[in-house]
Formats: C-alpha cells, structure tokens, sequence
C-alpha cells in the first residue's frame, strides 16, 4: 500500500500502462512546461510559485495527458467537435487518488502521465499551478474551484478531507445525498463556480450506492488584446465533410505570432494584457485535422512553440459556441486506469480505517461550453467523479482563413499547459 510520501509505481522507466488517452476540446488553457519555448512576456508573477510552476513536472504531464485524451476521444467521437478541459479533469482525479492505494493509485498515476510523483508531490504541484494561474493576467477572469459532496453517516478519512482541503481548498460538505433536494444543491454550486454556463453536471435520481462526489470547475473569460470588428463579420463557407456550410466569419489584419510549415498554419491571438491566448492550428488542404492530431506530440507541440515569430497578415475565423459533455469512464478503462471503475478498485484511504464499505469510482464525467466571438472567449468546464461503494519566410505576409475543421486551444502566452483544447469540425 501507498503512503502520501511514496512514489506512485511506473516510474523509471517501467511503462505502468500501455494503452493511451485522448481528445481535450475545442479549446485549451495552457501553463508553461519546462522545457518549453521561451514566454513572450514573464512578468507580474511571483517568483517562487512562477519556478514551481515552469520547472516542476507537473504541466507538462498535464500537456502529454491533453493531447493522449484528444487523440482518444476523437476516435470515440468520430468526426464530432470535442471540446475538453484536461486540467479540470486531472485536478478531478488528483483530488480522487488521494484516497487511492496499491495498485489502483498506480493506475490512475499512469493514465494521468503522473506515475514517479508521490500523492504529496501532485498535491503541491496542482496547488502552485492553481495559484500560479489565478494571478497570471489581471485583464481576464480565470477561477478555479474545487468541491466534495459526502454522504451522511458514511466515514469519510481525516487525513484524505485535509488534504484535498489545503492543496485544493475545497469546499467539504456532508449531505443527504437521498434528499429529493440534493443534486439540486450541488447543480447549484456548479451554476455558481461557472457563472450560469453549466448548470447540471449530477442528474436526479442519485444512485443510492452513491457515497461521494469530487468536483472541479474552471471558468474563463477573457477579450481579445485587439477585438474584432463586428461591421467586418460577413457569412462565408466552412467546409464541412457534408459539404460546406455558411457560417460567420470573422476577420482582421494586423501584426499576430505566426508559423506555418507544409502541414499546417497556426496563429496565436492573445487576450488581456497578453499574458494567455488561443492556438488555432489549420490543417493545409492537402491534409486534415485527424492528421493534424496525431502528429500532436509533446514533443512536436515544444519544437512549434519555437518557431513562432511575428508577421503582418490577415486572420478570418469563425464565431461559435460550444456544448460538450462526455461520460469517461470508457475513456479512462482505455487509458489504463480501468480497476478503479471496479470492485478490485482500492480506496482504502479514502474512509476510516476499519471501513468494510470499498468505495470505486461509478463514473467521470465532463461538461464544456465556449463562446468564441469578436470580443473575445468565455469557456467553462466541469468535471465529476462519482465514487460508489461495491516555417514560414520573414516578411511575407500571410492570409490565414480559418474555413474548414481546425484544432484550437486557449493558454498562456508559451502554450505550456493545456486547460481547454478542441477540435472544431462543424462551428
């Protein structure tokens, strides 16, 4: 059995699972991973939480988590738009496996890319992160909220609620998860934290078996640092694998961080002070957004963040907005986490010892929505986890029509650490 203080097993060099992860979403929310390409900009952050951030290991096993789940779940969705938090949902399952053990910790460490850290190590890691983030561009709104819904009379670990309240500051609540009352209740907080976007993520009736519910929300909004015009946004044609579709379209010129190589175009349009943004990346004509997402690679997405350079050009994208919402626990079983969703699952130290009860996780699940127009992006994300019982040459000018399917993310103005991502196949 774990302590908090041990490494999860799979570390050095011993693969834990082999089966990988998928999609994230139709937009991302970045923090930078080491290694990585230099900030376009670094200051406003402390110094202290700014090097846990940029030097521990944690975002960029947050980046291998996000592009293993995009590649998984577009396959599942199949030529659907998919829009994913990855860091909502590893912040979900981080808070989860501290009540984990054996060889279920393990297997949920390796399908989060987080196998060689101790549960003390991704606790201390997501709470720098959170930090980190919560300060990064006072011009735009970025809140995250962390929450535990426990059932009456069962007895919860001391030591699994303190931990989840110091490195996740969440919010503890024993209810009556029975009451006609209660999914209404935890709806209620969702509703809150997402500032009206989401405002179901546990249907009514509960499952009696239903012991708990981990929650975490993020909420984004941010305008464009140069909005676009709204006299300049006409219907055009957004090719679709149907056919084409009219759609608004739109556009501005100006001074943007470009690359583009034989298989893709990619821009980088920054909110706020600058300090986050959104990647869209465009797969060229004689190529295609799956190609375009199994090529995604830490290490490719690394080598592009370096080639980004200033160009004077034209960008014409859609406006959209998205829903999402996906169960994961096929997703997850895929990844290689499967015995938690199991009665072999061990949460030992999830309760009180002595505890007959052996709680395993009934199901993960994940709300989205983005609104992506001329002044900006709002974005919201939700994740549930219910636990049970039983280049391009300088100086020449682009023109980059976003009109056919694309991958997009909003992050911080590196592209290290993946919040929102998507694949937008039809807007």
């Amino acid at each position: 059995m774990l302590t908090g203080n041990e490494p999860a097993p799979g570390g050095g060099g011993r693969a834990l699972v082999a089966l990988s992860l998928a999609a994230l979403i139709a937009l991302s929310l970045l923090l930078p991973l080491a290694g990585c390409g230099g900030s376009r900009e670094n200051g406003g952050v402390s110094g202290t939480v700014q090097a846990e951030v940029v030097s521990g290991p944690l975002p960029e096993r947050i980046d291998r988590l996000a592009f293993k789940l995009l590649k998984q779940v577009t396959v599942e969705e199949a030529g659907g738009n998919v829009f994913l938090s990855p860091a909502s949902l590893e912040m979900a399952l981080a808070m989860t496996m501290n009540g984990a053990a054996g060889d279920t910790l393990a297997a949920m460490a390796g399908a989060l890319e987080l196998q060689g850290m101790t549960t003390t190590e991704v606790n201390r890691a997501n709470k720098a992160m959170a930090d980190w983030l919560a300060r990064l561009d006072p011009k735009v709104t970025l809140e995250i909220a962390n929450s535990l819904w426990a059932r009456e009379g069962v007895e919860f670990s001391p030591g699994f609620l303190a931990a989840n309240r110091e490195y996740y500051d969440a919010r503890v609540e024993t209810i009556d998860l029975d009451a006609p009352s209660a999914a209404n209740t935890i709806n209620g907080w969702v509703s809150e934290q997402t500032h009206g976007k989401i405002d179901e993520i546990v249907k009514p009736p509960i499952d009696p078996l239903t012991i708990l519910f981990l929650l975490n929300a993020i909420y984004f909004k941010g305008q464009w640092t140069t909005q676009f015009d709204k006299g300049l946004t006409t219907d055009g044609d957004f090719k679709t694998s149907g056919g084409t579709d009219k759609v608004p379209m739109m556009t501005q010129s100006g001074e943007f961080s470009y690359m583009e190589n034989e298989g893709f175009q990619a821009i980088f349009l920054p909110y706020g002070a600058g300090k986050t943004g959104m990647y869209i990346f465009l797969p060229a004509e004689s190529s295609s957004l799956p190609a375009f997402i199994e090529g995604l690679t830490p290490e490719n997405w690394t080598r592009w963040m370096s080639e980004f350079a200033e160009h004077e050009g034209d960008i014409t994208m859609p406006r959209f907005k998205l829903e999402y919402e996906k169960a994961l626990k096929d997703t997850l079983s895929a990844m290689g986490m499967g015995v938690a969703f199991t009665e072999q699952a061990d949460f030992s130290k999830m309760l009180v010892e002595g505890s007959t009860d052996e709680p395993f996780i009934q199901q993960v699940k994940q709300k989205t929505y983005a609104d992506v127009n001329e002044e900006g992006t709002e974005a919201a994300a939700v994740t549930s986890v219910e636990v049970g019982v039983t280049s391009i040459a300088p100086g020449e000018r682009f023109i980059m029509t976003v009109d056919r399917p694309f991958f997009f993310a909003i992050t911080d103005d590196a592209g290290k650490v993946i919040l929102f991502e998507g694949a937008l196949y039809k807007p």
